[in-house]
């Protein structure tokens, strides 16, 4: 008798996803935001109903909104250590605010955790640029790098760290500093 009602239950929860759906391709925000607030008490995570919360409000055009219920999912997943949730969120967010430093700091910090060089050098070469722009200073994209750097040695990612220093050396003296403390 009990598998009959989780049965139901999970039917009257996916028709219910359903509708939600319906509604955002409707274009009905405050139906489908409320529906929402009603069918988030069934997700267990958090972060992820935050998230979900954030694709809706940018599906209906509120970037501003979504990008805050985002920064609240990334930070809920790095705080519970899935960096990979938190930095798929980040990028997200990054694609929405591609000038926005702190984001790609925490991005860089991310990619040093998970190990993924190619990607944090990737968002590195967009922080340089930045710099380059004067929009971000100096002295901060130093301190991102000494971030990752420590980050790489604090998880004893000893080849990791000398890719990410050897990387840090081409990129000019100022940067190159960097790569001697580390």
């Amino acid at each position: 008798m009990e598998a009959v009602k989780s049965s139901q239950e999970k039917s009257g929860s996916n028709i219910a996803w359903f509708k939600l759906s319906q509604l955002v391709s409707r274009g009905e925000k405050e139906k489908a935001l409320g529906l929402y607030k009603l069918l988030s008490y069934s997700l267990d995570d958090k972060a992820y109903a935050l998230q979900v919360e954030g694709d809706l409000l940018w599906a209906f055009g509120d970037d501003k909104d979504a990008v805050e219920r985002y920064m609240q999912a990334a930070y809920l997943y790095k705080k519970d250590q899935k960096i990979v949730s938190s930095a798929g969120v980040y990028e997200h967010i990054f694609l929405l605010e591609p000038e926005n430093y702190e984001i790609l700091e925490t991005l860089v910090e991310c990619y040093a955790r998970l190990d993924w060089y190619e990607r944090m050098q990737d968002r590195c070469e967009k922080l340089i640029s930045l710099a380059e722009e004067k929009k971000l200073s100096k002295d901060r994209l130093l301190k991102i790098f000494k971030i990752a750097g420590e980050t790489y040695k604090f998880d004893n990612k000893k080849r990791s760290l000398k890719r990410f220093t050897n990387y840090l050396k081409t990129k000019g003296e100022d940067i190159a500093s960097i790569a001697k403390l580390l």
